[in-house]
């Protein structure tokens, strides 16, 4: 689950109900800029990752999006 926001008790309460039919040894990898969502969820282990320079930023844009960058419109880069 990707930039998660919400934070609201009731609505993960209601939404960790679905988590009970997983496969044994299943694994949920959330994302979020809230620390207080990683705290609602019962998160096991909670990683705060410093952000990253734009150089970098555009380096890992760069690798996820494959060689076809080099088509790339130069406006859009």
């Amino acid at each position: 689950m990707d930039d998660v926001w919400n934070e609201d008790q009731q609505d993960w309460y209601n939404f960790e109900q679905h988590f009970n039919s997983g496969a044994p040894g299943s694994r949920i990898l959330l994302t979020s800029r809230s620390r207080k969502v990683a705290e609602l969820v019962k998160s096991i282990e909670i990683v705060d990752l410093a952000f990253l320079s734009e150089g970098d930023s555009w380096k890992l844009f760069c690798q996820s999006f494959g060689s076809a960058v080099e088509y790339l419109d130069p406006e859009f880069i």
